[in-house]
């Protein structure tokens, strides 16, 4: 299911503020590279599904921040990494909420039930 999912930095929206994308698929991957970058990781892409875009995550020297870059934009900066997973669970849980409350979605459920 595919719905409107972007990063807002700033005053920069990335892709791009309307972008169309699998949500349930890409918020599933997110949590998972945050995940990773928690335990360790010294970098991980936060791909979208459709189109060449992604966030790149670089580790700070510690696990409390990440630095990120935006692929093929001079969007950049440092975020803490409690932060960011903050971000995307709370898109998980409300993305949940709305697939449930509109009874869709059921696959997508399930894999952010699983993130």
């Amino acid at each position: 299911m595919q719905f409107c999912v972007y990063w807002q930095i700033g005053g920069e929206y990335y892709p791009d503020k309307y972008w169309m994308d699998f949500g349930g698929k890409i918020l599933g991957w997110w949590a998972t590279a945050v995940s990773r970058m928690a335990c360790g990781i010294l970098r991980e892409d936060l791909v979208f599904m459709d189109g060449p875009f992604a966030l790149e995550l670089l580790n700070c020297g510690n696990v409390d921040a990440v630095e990120f870059k935006a692929k093929n934009t001079s969007i950049r900066g440092v975020i803490g990494l409690n932060v960011l997973a903050s971000e995307i669970f709370g898109c998980i849980q409300t993305t949940r909420a709305k697939l449930q409350e509109s009874n869709v979605g059921a696959e997508d459920r399930e894999n952010l039930a699983a993130a």
